[in-house]
Parts: structure tokens; C-alpha cells; sequence
């Protein structure tokens, strides 16, 4: 759930610290509620920020979907993980009174 940029920052932390050696992908879903253009942009800066960011593949649909690769280099210079950013918006309660 988005919590703000430093939870996601943790978030991934903790997805890499739970990946294997030979792990090379992993999924990161994002729930979010209220506002899913802005906060999948301040998603994005901060998986462009986080230590371990290496590059972002182009997207035709970054609200769906978006790409990075990740290299941890706690464990393994050259160890890389294929990261999928998958937001998913969640209605708000209000917007299913009718």
C-alpha cells in the first residue's frame, strides 16, 4: 500500500534481501488509493533513486507497468534483478456510493 516514497524505498530493500542468488526477477505491486498519476510518478523517482537502480526500460503504459534494473551490489557486483513496478489502484470507498 502507498505509504510514501521512503516505505517503497523499504519495500524494495526487503524484496531484494528476500530474492535467491539465482532469483534474476521480481514483481513489486503497489496498491494504491487516490491520486494513482501522482504517486506512480513519485514511485518511479524513487525507484529511480534507490542505491541500487542501474536503468528503467522504456514503457508504453507506465501507468500499468514499468521496468528497472536493479543490481545489488551488497551481495554480488554483478547479481542483476529484472524489477516489474505494478501499480494497482484501489477505489476509494466514496466512489462506489451511487
Amino acid at each position: 500500500m502507498w505509504n510514501g516514497q521512503k516505505k517503497l524505498l523499504d519495500a524494495v530493500g526487503q524484496l531484494l534481501r528476500y530474492t535467491a542468488w539465482r532469483d534474476t526477477k521480481a514483481a513489486l505491486i503497489l496498491f494504491i488509493q487516490g491520486g494513482p498519476s501522482e504517486i506512480i510518478k513519485k514511485a518511479d523517482e524513487a525507484l529511480r533513486g534507490h542505491i541500487t537502480f542501474r536503468s528503467a526500460a522504456p514503457s508504453t503504459e507506465p501507468d500499468l507497468r514499468q521496468d528497472y534494473l536493479l543490481v545489488d551490489t551488497s551481495r554480488d557486483q554483478y547479481r542483476s534483478v529484472r524489477l516489474a513496478f505494478l501499480p494497482v489502484i484501489i477505489p476509494s470507498p466514496s466512489s462506489h456510493n451511487g
